[in-house]
């Protein structure tokens, strides 16, 4: 009868167990994890959700969207000067729209005129007009292209490093072909990570 009771005793330690282990990942693993997801952003847009915790895929999503200009959203009046030379009698660009006062367009809705040198530039751009303005947004404003990111070897980067700062953790990779170096903050609030930021040096 002991013998029973031990054994069954051992039987829910060792269920438990392999229930905790998969789990329970440590915080500085699960964290890593994390932010190599992010850097292989720069490789692909695939990644495996049921590794990543539900509150946190909204962060690893927007870094996504920016880094492929997929729902990025961009505030014109950054580029718009509103002086005399710039005033247009033509109507708002198709996509356009006004928010609190500011006029915006997503990425998606620009559609760069790739050979359209009629207004002497030589590189893609997008005539935009808004509120009677009008500027020249430049395919370079947005550059790189998720396309060539996931093509250049620069952008393949291995881990290298983690540091501990007081908002998150900055996690450091480098490139395998030119020794660039990524730089993933995971900007952390509650156990949640709230943004994903990277600065390439």
């Amino acid at each position: 009868m002991k013998k029973t009771v031990i054994l069954l005793v051992l039987c829910i330690i060792f269920i438990a167990c392999i229930i905790l282990n998969k789990v329970y990942v440590p915080k500085s693993e699960y964290y890593r994890l994390v932010a190599d997801t992010a850097a292989n952003f720069f490789r692909s847009k695939d990644f495996d959700e049921t590794k990543i915790k539900k509150k946190d895929i909204p962060a690893l999503e927007e870094f996504l969207s920016h880094l492929t200009h997929e729902n990025e959203v961009i505030d014109l009046d950054k580029y718009i000067t509103k002086t005399s030379d710039n005033k247009t009698t033509e109507a708002n660009t198709p996509g356009v729209y006004k928010e609190s006062g500011k006029c915006y367009i997503k990425y998606k809705d620009l559609g760069f005129d790739f050979n359209d040198e009629s207004e002497g530039y030589t590189e893609p751009t997008k005539k935009v007009v808004c509120d009677g303005y009008v500027t020249y947004l430049f395919f370079t404003d947005f550059y790189p292209s998720y396309k060539y990111i996931v093509n250049e070897p620069k952008y393949d980067f291995i881990f290298k490093e983690e540091k501990q700062g007081l908002s998150g953790q900055t996690y450091i990779y480098e490139s395998s072909y030119d020794a660039s170096i990524l730089e993933i903050k995971l900007i952390i609030s509650d156990n949640t990570i709230m943004q994903i930021d990277a600065t390439i040096k």
